[in-house]
């Protein structure tokens, strides 16, 4: 993430506070844009990354904060005791500190939630904590529990990711941001040995029963098994999606992900899409099933590079046809690399508009399949 971008994202910080406490939505017919209101709920807050709630029907929403802790708001008011306080074990220098937590989707009757942070060690880190009851209003640092660690270099401290969220069969996604840096240098994001640069789908609900570890490898993760690349990952080619959502129903993916010197993207990943390519000046960090919604453009740089997009989620059942005519068939894994200076070519270029509703043909872009060395001791960790 540039300098231009973390600035707009620490000055959207504040208002998302209060939009997520309470948006009003202005009446109107379904196909008008509704209008949104702001309105002032809670002060005093430090670098809020998060909103969230529970879920249990308490009516109490939990403010993650940057330093480490996370906050209740109840009753119209901030609660004076944190929940949870990690500001002993978080790194903030940087883009790093506490990035999100994720509840039990039964939180009522699991009291559980998962934490993602960059750790004084210098990973990113998910750790599991349990409350002593489902109404408590603070967990024990005692509880904790670590489920998964990922490297970050040592020289960067942006691109860290760490969105944590549930998804449709209560399986969790994680993203992690490419290592830092621009450009992605040790190309990680790309790399399928590498969980930088990705989103990652664990399934942490039963996992000690199912597998004997924190999280277990789900079944229908593309890499899963013998295809060579890390079990975890479920999407690759991301820069530092430090933001997205999970459709329930379709189990579609909007991804939020900091563009290079250009663009910022809001993506759209869905399981079982084919290659995409698209139009970005950042060379290596592209996400492949992913249509790209809405992007917005950045003070012109006269930086470009080639566009890269690889296989983040295949479908059995999908099947696709090469440049060249020749069939490819869903999962083995594909990369499309092309150079296409940003501003030559509008097809390409239509993809990056929001109202596009189409991608950029692959006829002229030359596909060729990826080889990867196989990972057989890393399709689980132990806590």
């Amino acid at each position: 993430m540039t300098l231009g971008s973390r600035r707009t994202g620490r000055r959207l910080l504040v208002p998302l506070v209060a939009a997520a406490l309470s948006v009003p939505l202005a009446a109107g017919p379904a196909h008008a844009a509704p209008t949104v209101a702001f309105t002032a709920r809670a002060g005093g807050l430090s670098q809020p990354t998060q909103v969230t709630s529970a879920r249990d029907g308490r009516a109490r929403m939990f403010v993650v904060e940057k330093t480490g802790l996370v906050r209740i708001f109840a009753g119209g008011k901030m609660l004076a005791r944190p929940f949870l306080d990690l500001r002993s074990r978080v790194r903030t220098d940087g883009e790093g500190g506490l990035l999100s937590i994720a509840f039990h989707p039964q939180y009522r009757s699991h009291p559980v939630l998962w934490a993602a942070y960059t750790s004084t060690s210098g990973v990113l880190r998910v750790a599991r904590f349990r409350a002593r009851t489902a109404t408590a209003n603070r967990v024990p640092l005692s509880s904790y529990r670590r489920v998964l660690d990922v490297p970050h270099p040592a020289a960067f401290t942006n691109h860290w990711g760490g969105q944590l969220a549930f998804g449709p069969g209560g399986l969790l996604f994680l993203s992690t941001g490419d290592g830092g840096s621009g450009g992605d240098p040790p190309n990680n994001a790309q790399n399928k040995q590498s969980l930088e640069g990705k989103i990652l789908r664990l399934k942490v609900l039963g996992a000690h029963r199912a597998c004997g570890h924190a999280y277990c490898v789900p079944a229908g993760n593309p890499f899963r098994g013998a295809t060579p690349g890390r079990g975890e990952i479920w999407a690759l080619g991301l820069r530092n999606s430090w933001r997205f959502s999970v459709d329930q129903t379709t189990g579609d993916l909007w991804v939020g992900d900091v563009g290079q010197d250009r663009y910022e993207e809001i993506d759209r990943s869905r399981p079982g899409w084919p290659v995409r390519t698209s139009a970005g000046p950042a060379g290596r960090d592209r996400l492949s099933t992913t249509r790209p919604a809405a992007a917005q453009p950045r003070p012109t740089s006269s930086r470009s590079g080639p566009t890269v997009a690889t296989t983040a989620r295949p479908s059995p059942a999908a099947s696709s046809t090469a440049a060249a005519g020749t069939p490819v068939s869903w999962p083995a894994p594909i990369s499309v690399p092309t150079s296409v200076p940003a501003g030559s070519s509008s097809a390409v270029q239509a993809a990056w508009t929001p109202s596009a509703t189409s991608m950029p043909s692959r006829a002229s872009a030359r596909t060729t399949a990826t080889s990867c060395g196989p990972s057989p001791t890393t399709a689980a960790s132990t806590s």
